[in-house]
């Protein structure tokens, strides 16, 4: 029989929020949304991750070459600082990649790029 379909989980978003309350509306006119200068802002959220394949055009469509970004227990991670408003917002984000190539005459994946993890800042 066919094995039913498995949907992904939703990913739940991490919300902003200030290590301690925010004094909306006090008089520092150097406070940005609503946070007093000497708050911090943090989140971090994370993608399980997306991948992409690419088919061949023939009359029965074979895989080719297949993109992911992150996925297999290695999800896309973001985090967002700012420590006070005075400082700018501080962001890194990892992101695992991977790609690989339908070898048809072994009927298996294998690796165009070797995964590796990249790091922005």
């Amino acid at each position: 029989g066919i094995a039913p379909l498995e949907m992904p989980q939703p990913c739940v978003p991490t919300p902003l929020t200030p290590t301690k309350p925010a004094a909306l509306g006090t008089g520092s006119s150097s406070a940005s949304v609503g946070v007093a200068p000497d708050e911090q802002l943090s989140a971090i959220g994370s993608i399980p991750g997306v991948e992409v394949t690419l088919l061949s055009a023939d009359r029965l469509p074979l895989p080719l070459v297949q993109l992911a970004l992150g996925g297999e227990g290695q999800p896309i991670t973001v985090a967002v600082e700012q420590a006070s408003s005075a400082l700018p917002l501080l962001a890194e984000a990892c992101v695992p990649l991977s790609a690989r190539w339908h070898n048809a005459g072994l009927l298996c994946w294998e690796p165009l790029i070797e995964p590796a993890d990249i790091q922005l800042k």
